[in-house]
């Protein structure tokens, strides 16, 4: 056989081969024309995601971290105030730096009107600010601790000296006027209004940036009243507590849980909506072996007492609030939800 004719039987397709040839090149331009033009003929199920996604929105403005409300107007004493604080109250940069600059030289603001002194100070921002200027009064005598500061009401100076005050009364405007600062004024506020109590007069002096000459100044004006009265746990010695229904006073009673332990305990159980085991106490913050081995056995569940919740009609919140769902996973769920609303989870 001549290498001609032999490559010849390589390269030849007999009428059977041909047909295949042919019928597969068919088929594949065939599958290349559906997908190209698959979307004339299937229709795109759209779903309908704003509800999920406003949930999702609201939930992460719920856990932003709240910006902390300072008010841009209140006492201050020109020839002592921070930079910063001269920024909150509206000065400009390169005015509170001026200001800083020309007190580091021994100058010393002696009245009110002083301020318009410096070159380039708005007036209408002086007007704005005026009555809030305390300017301590060089002649007075020291011990006295006696301040004036323009009244809003009237052009004459009132005097503004220490008097009596309860610590967990005090606003911003009342903590200046002591002759705090604008910085010790706002600490002391915020300690008030995340749930802070002083009990007895020294507490002031745990307070950050109060020092131990500030104590002394204010110690003799101190006035603590309404002490909250100790409350006496009830003997739940030998009793079994059903723990979806005790309050802390019933839990304080056992052995070995105090009010930061029963309140915690608490705490998780509103999470959780009940406990349904009493294993899930080794998830409370702070729980240790030997104190969950030492209690464990004085309670009972009622799981009745339960609070379950309706994946269906549960918000996106609602189910993220619970313990044993992460963001992920309430995502998930909220998806499938939408996504199948009739046949629902």
């Amino acid at each position: 056989m001549s290498f001609k004719n032999s490559i010849k039987d390589y390269l030849s397709f007999t009428k059977s081969e041909r047909n295949g040839i042919i019928v597969l090149i068919s088929i594949i331009i065939l599958l290349i024309l559906a997908l190209n033009f698959e979307y004339l003929f299937v229709s795109e199920t759209k779903y309908d995601f704003s509800k999920f996604e406003k949930e999702i929105n609201e939930f992460e403005k719920s856990i932003e971290k709240p910006v902390e409300k300072i008010d841009t107007v209140f006492f201050f004493n020109p020839n002592n105030v921070s930079e910063d604080e001269m920024l909150l109250l509206g000065f400009s940069p390169k005015i509170a730096k001026t200001i800083v600059k020309i007190r580091n030289k021994s100058f010393k603001f002696k009245q009110t009107e002083d301020l318009l002194k410096i070159y380039g100070f708005d007036t209408l921002l002086y007007l704005k600010l005026q009555p809030y200027i305390i300017i301590q009064d060089s002649t007075q005598n020291k011990d006295n601790k006696k301040f004036y500061a323009n009244d809003e009401r009237a052009n004459n100076k009132i005097e503004v000296k220490l008097v009596d005050f309860n610590p967990n009364e005090l606003t911003y405007n009342q903590c200046i006027s002591l002759g705090l600062s604008s910085k010790q004024a706002n600490i002391i506020v915020n300690y008030l209004e995340k749930g802070g109590k002083f009990r007895q007069k020294e507490d002031l002096k745990k307070i950050y940036s109060i020092t131990d000459s500030d104590y002394k100044t204010l110690e003799p004006y101190i006035k603590i009243e309404n002490q909250p009265t100790k409350i006496e746990p009830k003997n739940v010695k030998n009793e079994i507590i059903e723990i979806n229904s005790a309050d802390s006073v019933t839990l304080i009673g056992i052995s070995g849980i105090g009010p930061s332990y029963a309140k915690r305990i608490l705490k998780y159980r509103s999470m959780l909506g009940g406990y349904c085991k009493i294993e899930q106490l080794k998830e409370v913050y702070g729980m240790t072996d030997e104190l969950y081995n030492k209690i464990s056995s004085k309670f009972i569940i009622d799981i009745s007492k339960i609070k379950k919740i309706n994946l269906n009609t549960a918000t996106f919140k609602e189910i993220l609030s619970h313990p044993y769902f992460d963001k992920d996973l309430t995502k998930s769920i909220i998806l499938i939800i939408n996504r199948n609303p009739k046949n629902q989870v």
